[in-house]
């Protein structure tokens, strides 16, 4: 593996699990945010060649059918902001196919 994505959260609002019901189905509540800096780095030459910004957030609702709202609820922010990590690389030209 030539290349690492590095990242660190600059801003965090979490989404407010507590306002949403305990049985499965629909659940609504306050959506939560995630900023964080991205760095790939490359291991071979030990540089960072590009550094950027990706953000993820959560719907204002959530349908589950198995394990917990809180648990469907972080699942939606990390898909998110690995859908715009992902993005942002394809932009750049990388090679993530």
């Amino acid at each position: 593996m030539r290349y690492v994505v590095a990242l660190r959260v600059v801003k965090y609002t979490p989404p407010d699990v507590k306002s949403v019901p305990e049985e499965v189905g629909w659940g609504q509540y306050a959506v939560g945010e995630v900023t964080v800096d991205a760095f790939v780095i490359d291991l071979k030459r030990g540089d960072v060649p590009c550094r950027f910004r990706a953000s993820g957030q959560t719907a204002d609702s959530v349908f589950w059918t198995e394990g917990t709202a809180e648990e469907a609820i972080y699942k939606d922010i990390r898909e998110s902001l690995s859908i715009e990590i992902y993005r942002m690389l394809r932009k750049m030209g990388a090679g993530v196919d």
